[in-house]
């Protein structure tokens, strides 16, 4: 056994810097860009093995577009430019990802009643083959009650660690792809002061990327599947102050039937949210699972 080597360490440095600028050019028009970038150095000091210096840099720019016609309809458009890039030193491996995205939504609400949305975005990326997905949704207000249902596609593309992080990574990845539909209702007692509700849903996944701890890289699953409740409790006990319980009941397994990895079938979250005049902001949530 190699002896236990007291100077190793690991050493980690994060930030991100944003800045967002938004403007009304006409009382319809709306515009928001918001360009930021995320740097993040993973630095493993080892002697008895060797060192790792690994640098991650995030550059993005989003620019969107908010549109309003009359009371009924607004709409959204715009677009996403990202450029990744991942550098290990020792190894003297330096690769760049560049991914773009166009997306356009409508919505229709009649008097806050009655809303529909519908949208589409179109994935680029320089690693995979494009994808447009999409989303579809309504909701139907009346009295202290809410329907709600929605179905949508959805398109991941593999981290850049996910691809090339030196002996834990794997550069055969797919996109993951998946199908989603739910349906919920929430109800609203005591002046609002209460809320509750259950929302039903489903997913199916293609190449869902999902962590390997027997080979410590990721790998992708042919077929999966999602499938659950999720309800929820707000209680608002004071103008400042309310209490939020959320349970997930899901269901994940593989195309086998074998559960999915990291993901409970039971989750419950706890929040207890103060918010001081429009001040301060506070926030505590317990998780179990």
């Amino acid at each position: 056994l190699q002896p236990i080597d007291s100077s190793a360490h690991d050493h980690s440095i994060f930030f991100y810097i944003a800045t967002p600028i938004q403007k009304y050019l006409t009382d319809w028009w709306h515009i928001r860009i918001n360009p930021n970038m995320s740097y993040l150095q993973s630095e493993n000091i080892n002697p008895t093995f060797s060192n790792s210096n690994v640098y991650n840099r995030n550059y993005t720019v989003d620019v969107q577009n908010n549109f309003k016609w009359g009371d009924y309809y607004s709409a959204t458009a715009g677009f996403e430019y990202q450029a990744l890039n991942g550098h290990n030193v020792e190894q003297e491996l330096n690769r760049d990802i560049f991914q773009q995205g166009y997306f356009m939504q409508g919505q229709f609400s009649y008097e806050n009643r009655l809303i529909l949305t519908g949208g589409f975005r179109h994935d680029v990326n320089s690693m995979f083959n494009n994808k447009t997905t999409y989303k579809f949704e309504g909701a139907y207000h009346y009295m202290n009650t809410i329907v709600r249902t929605s179905g949508s596609t959805g398109f991941r593309a593999p981290a850049i660690n996910d691809l090339f992080f030196p002996n834990f990574s794997n550069p055969d990845l797919e996109p993951e792809e998946n199908d989603n539909w739910e349906v919920g209702i929430e109800h609203a007692l005591l002046d609002g002061r209460v809320r509750f509700g259950i929302t039903w849903f489903d997913m199916d996944f293609t190449n869902l990327i999902q962590f390997n701890s027997a080979t410590l890289k990721p790998e992708n699953i042919g077929k999966a599947s999602s499938n659950g409740t999720e309800s929820f409790l707000k209680f608002r006990m004071t103008p400042d102050f309310d209490l939020s319980v959320v349970h997930t009941w899901n269901q994940a397994i593989d195309e086998d039937g074998s559960p999915l990895r990291r993901r409970a079938k039971h989750k419950l979250t706890t929040t207890f949210h103060h918010n001081w005049q429009n001040k301060l902001d506070s926030r505590f949530t317990i998780f179990h699972k």
